[in-house]
């Protein structure tokens, strides 16, 4: 296997432990975009925690919003924040870690809903 394969997996299970905890989020939605997510932000894309300001950063604008527990995931595994947090707290009163994606989350680019 190689290790974007594996990556993919281990999100997989984030992703299902996070919607688990929370009782809510859109379990289909999010592993149907987790192998796009995993290649865009391990391979293709130029993003990182550092460069979170830079202007040459790549960006990405995830319209399909009810997949935010794939996204939340993801930027957690990449150092935007503390993964167990968002894995923890999603859809919980008070989090920041919201049924879709918004900008009070490090590494989100824009608000997007259903």
């Amino acid at each position: 296997m190689d290790a974007l394969t594996r990556k993919a997996y281990e999100l997989r299970r984030d992703i299902i432990e996070m919607v688990h905890n929370s009782g809510a989020g859109h379990v289909g939605g999010d592993l149907s975009v987790i192998d796009i997510l995993t290649v865009l932000y391990y391979k293709v894309m130029n993003v990182s925690p550092e460069k979170a300001e830079d202007q040459d950063r790549d960006r990405f604008l995830l319209s399909k919003g009810h997949c935010a527990d794939a996204l939340y995931c993801v930027l957690g595994e990449k150092g935007y924040y503390d993964k167990e947090e968002a894995i923890k707290t999603f859809s919980q009163f008070g989090s920041r870690f919201i049924g879709h994606p918004n900008k009070e989350v490090p590494g989100v680019e824009m608000n997007s809903g259903s």
